[in-house]
């Protein structure tokens, strides 16, 4: 039961991280919408931002979602299913938060350096975030030999 324990705990403890790099990004994208710049926005950066505030809202709101399910549904109990639905939460969570992220990096850029730089360093970030967070899951691992 301690493995269970261990891993439900990890699995929260891994939610409330992303929701702090989340809460950042929000922060920041609602700050955007109050600061005078924003109204010289092009009207299409302006949609975008909503866009960005709309994505990382949704990903605020799944990865807040498991902790009061867990002492509310489940009363603060451990169990497998628990578990897998904290991190199935998770891996939703983490496609509108890369596509939040490329959008916000576009705009800054764009508005820092020009359009073409915003596309580059938007997608890239895109792309590398749901590497990171898809793509490493889908490789093959390589177990060490134990044999010393």
């Amino acid at each position: 039961m301690t493995e269970l324990k261990e891993k439900t705990q990890n699995a929260l403890d891994e939610s409330r991280t992303l929701i702090l790099g989340a809460q950042i990004l929000l922060g920041a994208l609602y700050r955007t919408i109050f600061e005078p710049g924003y109204h010289e926005l092009p009207p299409e950066s302006r949609f975008l931002v909503l866009c960005a505030l709309g994505l990382i809202t949704v990903v605020v709101g799944l990865l807040i979602a498991p902790a009061p399910y867990h002492r509310i549904v489940e009363g603060g109990q451990d169990d497998h299913e628990f578990t897998s639905y904290v991190l199935r939460i998770m891996m939703i969570a983490l496609l509108p938060f890369a596509l939040s992220l490329g959008i916000s990096l576009y705009i800054f850029v764009t508005k820092a350096v020009g359009s073409l730089y915003g596309i580059i360093a938007g997608a890239g970030a895109t792309v590398t975030a749901l590497f990171l967070w898809y793509g490493l899951r889908l490789m093959p691992r390589h177990e060490k030999d134990e044999q010393n």
